[in-house]
């Protein structure tokens, strides 16, 4: 019969590959780019980069610095919690680090809005204890969240 049959011919596929690019800041960036971020406002983007680095690069020598700034990223949006982990982590990970006088006044500033004023206050009764040469700047920070606290 030379009538064409009624039932298609099977399709035949072709594999293509389609380039994607994704732009991911290399890891060593994201400390940089995150204190960017915090310096603009963008809080949520700076605790990203934060966190990514910190999550690649648990034993860094500046995740003592990095757990500090993600503190900020916290504190600023009023997650005391989360920002007196984050600065617990930097003193525990750089005691002697250059972050780790703030993240000390820091920890206190969280915990007084935690409402637990007392423990801030034992936080900065033995800051000069820890930090006997800390900066004048750092100093004053603790003067200033002694008397916000009542201590």
């Amino acid at each position: 019969s030379g009538q064409p049959s009624a039932v298609p011919s099977a399709p035949t596929f072709r594999e293509v590959t389609i380039p994607v690019q994704e732009t991911f800041p290399e890891i060593s960036a994201l400390p940089s780019t995150g204190k960017r971020k915090l310096a603009e406002g963008d809080f949520v983007g700076a605790q990203v980069d934060f966190k990514k680095y910190l999550e690649a690069m648990p034993d860094a020598p500046n995740s003592g610095e990095v757990s500090f700034w993600l503190g900020e990223t916290y504190y600023v949006r009023q997650g005391y919690a989360d920002a007196a982990d984050a600065y617990i982590t930097s003193m525990r990970k750089a005691p002697r680090g250059i972050k780790a006088p703030d993240a000390m006044v820091r920890l206190a500033a969280a915990l007084r809005g935690l409402g637990q004023p007392a423990e801030a206050c034992k936080t900065l009764d033995s800051f000069p204890v820890q930090f006997p040469n800390a900066p004048p700047s750092v100093r004053a920070k603790a003067q200033t969240e002694i008397a916000r606290t009542g201590c």
